[in-house]
């Protein structure tokens, strides 16, 4: 951070959802578990931010993506807790726009789920949600199915039915279909967390999401994971009005952070930031590890580089791969206490995705 501002960098943080909240509960008067649990959570990132204020290094905070996961009501405190917060441990940023007000009544989840988001939040998702909830469409369907098995039918068809190839959501459904490590291998750890944070389990005896509702969170919860790291390379590309920015994601969370030990953007040289994804390839891991890099190498090199893809397109396709989530991939999943209708329309959260989807597909 030092660096950054020498070279008139600025150097921004961007808390994800559980920091934000963290934020807005330290700032409580109330003496309770969970405001005491929030400040000794906070506890190290007060430390730094205050030995920060203390060395007069400037920083941004853009809590606006961890807001964005937020239910609207809770979401609404988060400005006037962040200034709470800031006066209580002596902080001071850098507001950029201090002219702009948000609209509150604008920011947050109504409800979650990916059909409950507005059109446009739809359409900047869907890219990152289709592929996990195809994903997890595929883990509870084709059990019956080898690792190797499960990931080639992935493949096929995520270039049926979403055809814009990302190497990262590719990478996480690779981990997730592999056969469990032994605890002495150097993959257990990244393959652990990344299984749960993908699949929106605490732990690995937990079942797999089978209800198109569990399903559809999973997958949108992993969305908005991703979205945060798109953020960031977004922000380190454009910049902040002419200004250089160098990003940072505030998380405590593991599982999140264990995915770039996985994949990893870089500008190989071009200035030009996360232009380029790097992963491991794992092929001294075993040989589903050799044959899914095998398999990998082949599938990206039938794809062309640098399309447009329409965002309207992609999120017509995001439905459809919500119409597999709900009918299953054979036409046979049953939702408990919704009859499965003649016309193949099942719906989550109560909403008709009106999305039709010809069985069979194994």
């Amino acid at each position: 951070m030092k660096q950054n501002q020498a070279k008139g960098i600025g150097t921004q943080l961007v808390p994800d959802c559980n920091v934000v909240i963290d934020i807005i509960r330290a700032c409580s008067t109330d003496d309770t578990e969970q405001t005491r649990m929030a400040k000794k959570r906070l506890s190290p990132f007060i430390s730094f931010l205050q030995t920060c204020q203390t060395q007069g290094i400037s920083y941004y905070i853009s809590p606006f993506m961890g807001l964005s996961e937020m239910r609207r009501p809770e979401a609404a405190l988060g400005p006037s807790a962040l200034e709470k917060f800031s006066k209580i441990y002596g902080l001071a940023w850098t507001d950029t726009h201090p002219q702009l007000q948000p609209d509150l009544n604008s920011i947050g989840l109504l409800e979650r789920g990916y059909g409950s988001l507005s059109t446009e939040s739809q359409g900047i998702l869907s890219k990152t949600y289709s592929p996990l909830l195809l994903m997890l469409v595929i883990a509870r369907d084709l059990t019956h199915l080898s690792p190797l098995a499960k990931f080639k039918n992935y493949l096929r068809l995520y270039r049926r039915f979403i055809d814009i190839v990302s190497v990262r959501e590719i990478t996480i459904a690779r981990f997730l279909f592999a056969p469990t490590p032994a605890l002495s291998d150097t993959i257990y750890q990244t393959w652990e967390k990344i299984t749960l944070n993908f699949t929106g389990r605490k732990d690995l005896s937990q079942h797999l999401p089978r209800t198109a509702r569990q399903l559809d969170r999973a997958a949108l919860n992993g969305a908005l994971d991703l979205v945060i790291l798109d953020s960031a390379l977004l922000s380190d590309y454009r910049g902040l009005d002419g200004q250089r920015l160098d990003t940072w994601i505030v998380t405590a969370d593991l599982k999140l952070a264990a995915l770039t030990d996985a994949v990893h953007h870089t500008d190989l040289g071009t200035g030009q930031t996360g232009k380029y994804l790097v992963t491991h390839d794992y092929r001294d891991q075993g040989e589903y590890w050799y044959q899914t890099h095998t398999v990998m190498e082949q599938l990206t090199s039938q794809y062309r580089p640098h399309l447009r893809p329409s965002i309207a397109l992609q999120r017509a396709r995001a439905l459809r791969i919500m119409g597999l989530a709900e009918q299953g991939l054979n036409g046979e999943q049953k939702p408990p206490g919704i009859p499965l209708r003649s016309t193949g329309f099942q719906r989550i959260e109560h909403h008709c995705n009106c999305v039709l989807v010809s069985p069979p597909f194994s």
